[in-house]
């Protein structure tokens, strides 16, 4: 009688464990797991950095994941230590200057994201960061502000009849942007000097036939442009960023 009543509270210990037990865990290369590294952004995503009295950083995107967005947000430089290091370094370069972010996610940075990605920590380059450029900063804080430009990229989106470009800022501390679209295209911000007020952003059409690739204006040239149906003429002063080879495909 006493070993009927041990197996049964055997069995009743046994079988609590089993129901106790959690669901065992899909494997890595199961659909969820496939799906969530496809839609992983994290990575290096270099960054053009320009601007005056606002600084602005430009995503260097690319047709293909994770670095498939067209990206534009204000920054600011809040340590004044790191400030004064970049101002020194303007004062004495005017060139070309990229960043390299330590690694995030690119998606972090949609104005919709839940965790919005409101800094960065990146190391300064005289140049293009991946291409010959020299280091002159490291581990510079930026603090980032909601992106004023962010769309994603598509090879084989249906072309534009004519460039679109968005303008930044007015006056004296304007600059010109490309809207990139369908393959071949381009990436390319200008210096100009605009009598259009865009406190936030104005979009901007060129109505010449030419468009991306080798759509860049000579500087220190007027050249017209579409604002709200309206022709504006813009004063180019300096060619910032220019690059095709990155959208090919």
């Amino acid at each position: 009688m006493q070993s009927k009543w041990q197996y049964l509270t055997l069995s009743i210990i046994l079988s609590g464990l089993l129901f106790a037990c959690p669901a065992v865990a899909k494997p890595v290369n199961s659909p969820d797991h496939a799906k969530h590294r496809e839609q992983d952004t994290t990575a290096v995503h270099g960054m053009v950095l320009f601007g005056n009295q606002q600084l602005y950083i430009s995503h260097l995107g690319l047709y293909h994941p994770p670095h498939d967005r067209q990206i534009i947000a204000a920054v600011e430089i809040r340590d004044s230590d790191a400030k004064r290091r970049f101002d020194k370094m303007r004062a004495n370069y005017t060139g070309l200057i990229t960043i390299a972010p330590k690694a995030f996610p690119l998606a972090n940075l949609a104005p919709e994201a839940v965790s919005f990605q409101t800094e960065i920590v990146a190391d300064f380059y005289m140049g293009h960061f991946e291409r010959g450029g020299k280091q002159a900063l490291s581990n510079v804080v930026l603090t980032l502000q909601k992106p004023i430009i962010y769309q994603q990229l598509h090879a084989k989106l249906t072309a534009p009849k004519h460039a679109q470009f968005w303008q930044l800022g007015q006056g004296d501390n304007a600059f010109i942007v490309y809207r990139i679209s369908h393959a071949p295209d381009q990436d390319y911000i200008a210096k100009v000097k605009s009598s259009l007020n865009c406190e936030g952003l104005c979009e901007l059409q060129y109505n010449a036939k030419r468009k991306g690739p080798e759509l860049r204006f000579p500087t220190q040239q007027a050249h017209e442009f579409i604002a709200d149906d309206n022709a504006i003429s813009i004063m180019v002063e300096r060619n910032i960023y220019y690059e095709t080879q990155d959208f090919k495909q």
